[in-house]
């Protein structure tokens, strides 16, 4: 059983670095195609539009999906328990991302008002988009959760080979913009969510009752880290609001196209994340604090030793890097 175990944890960890590495490269080429045939403002104002889709993926991650990862490891939550914590996670990132979409939606008809048509209409777009790019991330925990890496692989897959060949059709064949790329995404998303409410729709149960109590469970359990992601992706946007209103969004495009560049490294640290959370949880569970400590420390020191070697790629091949992707402009 402990071979057995050893070689589920190295599979699972395989998988998600593979999958990572999908959702990272999707990011980076539509961060690429941006630039190349849309410009740096655009690509500029597109960064600063997917803030609030960030902020509130944070929420859903402190409040939902992180509970979520961790409860359904709790021995006996199984049969049409666990059905209805899923219908009950799913209730509150529709009700989530519903709240965000209201709020969009009336932002942007405001701006449409004192005469942003430009903000108002990329405004506009995100208010259906925060919704499906929600879903999606809801459809991922729950992969990660429940090691169904197959399903997790085909959704990310999708998601990608939609997104990318959309954008490079629209830059090639017409005009591509911060608003035809964040509706794109909105597409790619909403249809690999489709796939995997297909795939698990019969494990899924509804009740106002579970909805309630898992909604209380979760608001205690997260409420600790939920300001501390927050503050995270604001710390990590705030240089793009600065360079946007202090030089405007062509500098911000110009310094989102680095970062990309330079986060090459994140599938390995965000894959060794997502997989990371669910064996924590088993393991804090079956093996006690001992196990989970130990797994803690080697991944730790196995993220320090590849950010050291990409650091050190990054500082002497980085111009390399940039003209590549960017062009010599």
């Amino acid at each position: 059983m402990r071979a057995l175990k050893a070689t589920l944890n190295r599979w699972l960890r395989a998988t998600a670095l593979v999958d990572q590495a999908i959702v990272s490269a999707t990011s980076i080429i539509t961060v690429v195609i941006l630039a190349r045939f849309a410009g740096s403002a655009q690509l500029g104002l597109y960064s600063l539009g997917l803030t609030a889709v960030f902020l509130t993926l944070a929420v859903q991650e402190s409040l939902i999906s992180a509970p979520y990862m961790v409860f359904i490891n709790l021995k006996g939550l199984q049969g049409p328990a666990l059905r209805r914590y899923l219908g009950s996670a799913l209730t509150q990132s529709v009700l989530l991302g519903l709240l965000v979409s209201g709020v969009l939606a009336v932002a942007g008809i405001a701006l449409a008002s004192v005469g942003r048509a430009a903000a108002s209409q990329i405004t506009l777009v995100l208010s259906g988009a925060v919704l499906c790019m929600l879903l999606r991330e809801l459809a991922r925990r729950d992969c990660l959760a429940r090691s169904r890496m197959a399903l997790l692989l085909l959704i990310d897959s999708v998601t990608a080979i939609i997104q990318v060949a959309l954008l490079l059709a629209v830059g090639i064949l017409a005009t591509l913009d911060a608003r035809v790329a964040i509706f794109v995404l909105a597409l790619a998303t909403g249809v690999a969510f489709t796939i995997w409410i297909v795939a698990v729709h019969a494990s899924i149960s509804f009740d106002r009752r579970s909805l309630r109590a898992h909604s209380v469970r979760s608001w205690r359990f997260g409420r600790w880290v939920l300001w501390c992601s927050m503050a995270t992706v604001m710390n990590h946007y705030s240089v793009h609001w600065i360079l946007a209103l202090g030089a405007g969004p062509a500098a911000t495009g110009a310094f989102e196209a680095i970062r990309s560049l330079a986060s090459l490294v994140n599938p390995m640290i965000t894959g060794l994340r997502n997989v990371l959370g669910p064996l924590g949880a088993r393991g804090i569970f079956q093996e006690g604090v001992g196990a989970t400590r130990r797994l803690v420390a080697s991944t730790t020191l196995l993220i320090g030793a590849v950010g050291t070697v990409w650091l050190v790629i990054v500082y002497l091949f980085g111009g390399s890097l940039l003209s590549g992707c960017y062009g010599a402009g």
